[in-house]
């Protein structure tokens, strides 16, 4: 019990902090001002750990990485910690390496899902305005 009660607290922080730095994500990917409260905040709570991210990771095609790869990490090591926690982690289980391998793919679906999500709004955003000033 616990446990389970540490890793409802771990999702929360998680969960709160990969938002905000999504939102940041987002809002630098839309070109939105931070100069309002929730920007603001964003911003404030975010900078500890996206500005020495930012001095290694370069931009890619105007996507901010320093914002969006501390996404996959918290997530990562939230999906380790549920797999510790219930045993899924032991290197030889027996000769079974099923838990290490549902580990992989639990990573791949987070990855795949997290950039799928961010990615794939901005690209049909640009597609509509290109359709928009081709229909003029």
């Amino acid at each position: 019990m616990l446990i389970q009660a540490g890793l409802m607290l771990l999702d929360g922080v998680i969960t709160f902090f990969a938002g905000l730095l999504m939102l940041r994500f987002l809002m630098q990917a839309w070109r939105v001002s931070f100069a309002n409260p929730i920007g603001n905040f964003t911003m404030q709570a975010t900078n500890w750990l996206v500005k020495p991210l930012r001095r290694v990771l370069p931009g890619l095609m105007g996507f901010d990485l320093a914002s969006l790869l501390p996404v996959l990490l918290l997530k990562a090591i939230y999906l380790l910690a549920v797999l510790a926690a219930n045993g899924g982690l032991a290197l030889f289980d027996g000769g079974n390496l099923a838990p290490n391998i549902f580990c992989i793919n639990c990573l791949s679906v987070v990855a795949a899902f997290t950039v799928a999500e961010t990615i794939v709004p901005r690209i049909l955003s640009v597609f509509s305005v290109l359709s928009a000033l081709t229909d003029c």
